[in-house]
């Protein structure tokens, strides 16, 4: 049983690393393609001069090509996404609003409201506000790698 929930935990985690690695390309993709056609936003523009019908289906073609690598960057982010907080609800054994204690890089213990996760060099990020000594919640922000540091759902 032990054996089955790693197995299944490592396959998340790699869903998530390679969803992770697919957004970077896509983001590359659209930064690489902003820097070809610097000012790409202002096309349009062009569109309303006098141009000859094969310069109006160019730049067609490059508003077209601007367009679908923004579609392709905003769906593989939801990708990623999805997978790395499958990733953090598994390992977890929670989910959001969920409290988790932890050690922070000090030593000291501190407890966080499970509110969101982030893919961090490779590692799964739950991040959330933290709680004050008295028990309330506070308005700091804290986060968890959950394959470094020690914590526990409450």
């Amino acid at each position: 049983m032990v054996k089955e929930i790693i197995v299944m935990l490592l396959e998340l985690k790699k869903k998530a690393v390679d969803a992770e690695e697919a957004y970077m390309e896509a983001l590359d993709r659209v930064i690489e393609w902003e820097n070809i056609v610097a000012c790409s936003d202002n096309l349009e523009k062009f569109l309303e001069q006098d141009v000859d019908e094969e310069s109006e289906k160019f730049i067609n073609k490059l508003i077209g090509v601007r367009e679908n690598l923004h579609q392709c960057e905003i769906e593989s982010k939801i990708n990623r996404d999805k997978y790395v907080l499958e990733y953090a609800f598994e390992k977890l054994g929670g989910k959001l609003g969920d409290v988790i204690n932890y050690i922070d890089i000090h030593g000291k213990s501190r407890a966080i409201v499970f509110e969101d996760t982030q893919m961090m060099g490779g590692n799964i990020t739950v991040m959330g506000t933290r709680f004050l000594q008295s028990g309330e919640i506070g308005t700091r922000k804290g986060y968890v790698c959950l394959d470094s540091d020690q914590w526990s759902l409450k």
